[in-house]
Formats: C-alpha cells, structure tokens, sequence
C-alpha cells in the first residue's frame, strides 16, 4: 500500500490499519485464577463473538486479581491493512513462539530433593499471555508494566476493545497459561524459571 493508499484507507470504529498485540501477566497464587480461565474456555471459538467473549472474560479474570500481579509485559506491531498479510503472519509468529514457550514444565522433578528446593522457590508464580490481532490502531498498550495504572489500562482497554462490533474488530486472539495441568509444577513456578523463560516481563 502507497502513501496515497493509506491517506484515503477507511479506519474501522478502532482506527486504521491491523494491530498485533502480546500481552503477558505474571501473576502469584496462581491456582484461582488458571481454574478460572480454565473454567471460562469455550469448547469452540470459531465465530467473532465467541472468541471476542473469550477474550474479554480471560482479561476480566486478570482485572479481578490485580492484587497478584507480579510483572507485566505487552509488544505491538502496527500494520497497514493492505498489509493484512504481516499481520497474520506476525500473529502465527508469536503464537507459534508463546506456544514453546508455554510449554515447559521447569526443573521440578520427582526427586524428593528436588520437590523441597521448590518448596523453598516459593513456585506459585503463573504466567497468561492474551496475543490479538486487532483492527485499528487505537487500542491501549504502552506502558505495560511500568505500574499498576497502566497495566490496568492495557488490560482494560483490551478488553473493552475486543467486543466493539460485536467482536467483528477481533481478526484472531490466542490464549496461553502456565501452568496448564497438575502434576510436577501443581503449585506454580519459582521467579528464577519464570525470568529465565519470560526475559522481557517488567517486574512491579
């Protein structure tokens, strides 16, 4: 798309152009909040407003338990609709890259030594990350982590955003959260797994 092209590009209710958003909140006492989300997944979000509703209802969970924010994180990257290509493939890039990442089950082991050097981590730190491709680019996102107001912005603004339109403006969202499923790591991960995994978290 030429300069032109992009003067005269109609904006959608959310702006111009497509934004690709990744949001990441880590988070203690995880078990609550992780049931929750579990809770709230539909079995299909194969249309606009089910996946928008998805969306909305996972950032509410996050809204609801600020008090265990830990750190924070959200990348954007911007792009011009006739470029609606990067975007999709700038989305697929980081769900492919957050479901690797989100797919580790850390150190612990079924050694016994192993089970009291976690206890003494303190591993009940969780992380969920919210990646969204997005028309316009309007929806809040700077800042997040840096404080407790502007992540509540970010998250907030996500969340209202997501169900403009009936959730038409939602091109595609994906869920991710750790940990996913009983067994080794039930209780949560420690701070130095998660800085080691998740490098770009800001830490309130």
């Amino acid at each position: 798309m030429g300069l032109f092209d992009t003067i005269l590009e109609k904006p959608s209710p959310l702006g111009r152009g497509i934004t690709v958003a990744n949001l990441q909140i880590c988070f203690s006492n995880s078990s609550p909040l992780i049931n929750n989300i579990k809770r709230i997944a539909p079995k299909s979000t194969n249309t606009p407003a089910s996946l928008s509703n998805f969306a909305n209802s996972v950032c509410l969970e996050l809204l609801r338990n600020e008090d265990e924010w830990v750190s924070a994180s959200c990348s954007r990257d911007w792009f011009a609709i006739g470029d609606s290509g990067g975007a999709e493939r700038k989305f697929n890039t980081l769900v492919a890259k957050m479901g690797g990442r989100f797919d580790f089950e850390g150190s612990s082991s079924d050694d016994d030594d192993d089970e009291d050097e976690d206890e003494n981590d303190g591993g009940n730190l969780a992380v969920v990350s919210v990646v969204i491709e997005i028309l316009g680019d309007t929806t809040t996102l700077k800042n997040c982590g840096s404080t407790l107001a502007s992540t509540r912005e970010v998250i907030t603004s996500i969340a209202s955003d997501v169900k403009v339109d009936y959730g038409e403006m939602l091109n595609a969202a994906e869920i991710f959260w750790i940990p996913d499923k009983g067994g080794k790591k039930v209780g949560g991960f420690g701070m130095d797994e998660i800085k080691r995994e998740f490098p770009e978290l800001i830490w309130f």
